[in-house]
C-alpha cells in the first residue's frame, strides 16, 4: 500500500479563510466583470440607477433552502424538528444580539471581507432570525428557506444546531440542499410516476434528485411496480462521482448514471 497523504487544514474546501488572490487572477476577474457590465449595460438599456440596484441585487446572498426528501410520515416529523430547532437558534440569536459581539467574534467574521467587521454587519450575518417558510411552490411543503445564508449557517454559533441538523439529514437522503432557482425546471418538465428521464450536464445533481423523486416518490410501495427511470449523464467524471453520491443517499431504484 501506498503512503497515505497528509490532509493539511488549507487544503480543505469547506474552509472560511481562503488564501490571498494572485493579482494574475484579480486581473482576469476585473476584467471580466468590466465585460459582463458592459455587455448588459448596451443589452438592457438601463440608466445608471436602475443598474446600480440590479447588481445589488445580483451580490445580495441568497438564503439557505433545502428540500425534504422523505416519506410523508417522517416528513411531517422533519418540519416539526425543524421549526423547533429554528426557534432555539432563534433564541440563541437574540441572547448573542443582547450580549453584542466580541472582539474575538468581529475578528473571525472579518476574515472573509464579507461581512465587514463591524457590530453590524456581525448582527446582520450571524445573529438574524432564520423565518423558516415553506416554498408554496413546491407540493406538499417539501421545500423551505430560511432567512439566513448559508455561509451564516455554517459559521454563526446561533444557528450550530440547525446547521448540523441539516447535515445530519443530508447524509441520511431524509433532505437535499438546493437553492430554489435550481427546483424550477424539474417543476416545469412534470414527471410523473413511470416516466423515462434523460438528464443531461446533471451533476452535481439536485435537479436530478427532484426528478427521481418525481418519477419513483419517497415511500413508493412494492419496487416491482418501479417501471420509470432517470437516466443521469455527465461528461465530467470527477463531477460524476459527486453526482453519484448525492443520488445513492436517495435510496431510490430508479436511476443510473453514465
Amino acid at each position: 500500500m501506498g503512503k497515505k497523504r497528509r490532509r493539511t487544514s488549507n487544503q480543505r474546501d469547506d474552509t472560511w479563510t481562503k488564501g490571498p488572490e494572485k493579482p494574475a487572477d484579480a486581473a482576469r476577474r476585473l476584467k471580466c466583470a468590466r465585460r459582463f457590465e458592459d455587455y448588459y449595460r448596451q443589452q438592457l438599456g438601463l440608466d445608471d440607477e436602475e443598474w446600480r440596484r440590479m447588481m445589488a441585487t445580483f451580490r445580495k446572498p441568497l438564503p439557505a433552502t433545502f428540500r425534504v426528501t422523505a416519506p410523508d410520515g417522517l416528513a411531517r416529523k422533519i418540519e416539526h424538528e425543524l421549526r423547533e430547532v429554528c426557534g432555539r437558534c432563534d433564541a440563541a440569536a437574540a441572547r448573542m444580539r443582547s450580549e453584542g459581539p466580541t472582539a474575538a467574534d468581529l475578528e473571525r467574521f472579518s476574515r472573509d471581507a464579507e461581512p465587514a467587521a463591524s457590530a453590524a454587519a456581525y448582527h446582520a450575518f450571524a445573529t438574524a432570525p432564520l423565518n423558516l417558510t415553506s416554498l408554496d411552490w413546491i407540493p406538499n411543503r417539501r421545500a423551505w428557506r430560511v432567512d439566513a445564508e448559508r455561509a451564516a449557517l455554517r459559521k454563526s454559533p446561533a444557528h450550530k444546531e440547525l446547521h448540523t441538523l441539516l447535515v445530519a439529514h443530508e447524509r441520511a437522503g431524509t433532505i437535499t440542499r438546493q437553492e430554489a432557482v435550481s427546483m424550477v425546471p424539474p417543476l416545469f418538465l412534470a414527471c410523473r410516476p413511470g416516466d423515462r428521464v434523460l438528464d443531461t450536464c446533471a451533476a452535481p445533481g439536485s435537479k436530478t434528485s427532484q426528478l427521481i423523486e418525481a418519477v419513483f416518490p419517497p415511500g413508493s410501495g412494492d419496487l416491482k411496480d418501479a417501471s420509470g427511470l432517470v437516466v443521469a449523464n455527465d461528461e465530467d467524471l470527477k463531477r460524476t462521482h459527486t453526482l453519484v453520491h448525492q443520488l445513492k443517499r436517495l435510496g431510490a431504484p430508479c436511476w443510473a448514471a453514465t
